[in-house]
C-alpha cells in the first residue's frame, strides 16, 4: 500500500485524524515490525482482524480491555514486540494513548 493509499484508508477509519496525527501515524507505521505492518494492512483493506498475540495481548484485548481505538491497538502490538517491559508499563500506567496536537 503507498502512502496516499494509507492516508486514504486511515481517514475512512478516523475522518477526525488532524494532518499532524496523519504524519505521526505514517512515521509509526513505517517503523512498524513486517508482519504487524501486514496486518494493519489487511484489516485496513479488508477488515479482517489478525490473530496476533505478543506478550499476552491481542488486538481485541486492546479494544476492548483498554479502550484503544484499532490503529492505536496496531501501534501497540507493535510497541509491545519492540519494547515490552516498556510497553506494558505504559499499559498500566495508563499511558495507552496517542495525543496528537
Amino acid at each position: 500500500m503507498n502512502q496516499q493509499q494509507l492516508i486514504d484508508k486511515l481517514l475512512q477509519h478516523d475522518a477526525r485524524i488532524s494532518q499532524a496525527g496523519i504524519r505521526v501515524l505514517l512515521q509509526k507505521i513505517d517503523l512498524m515490525s513486517k508482519d504487524i505492518r501486514g496486518a494493519f494492512e489487511n484489516w485496513l483493506e479488508y477488515g479482517q482482524m489478525p490473530d496476533i498475540t505478543i506478550e499476552g495481548f491481542t488486538i481485541e484485548n486492546l479494544t476492548k480491555s483498554y479502550n484503544l481505538s484499532t490503529i492505536a491497538a496496531f501501534l501497540t502490538l507493535d510497541y509491545l514486540r519492540r519494547k515490552p517491559e516498556e510497553a506494558i508499563l505504559s499499559l498500566k500506567m495508563g499511558y495507552d494513548r496517542v495525543h496528537v496536537k
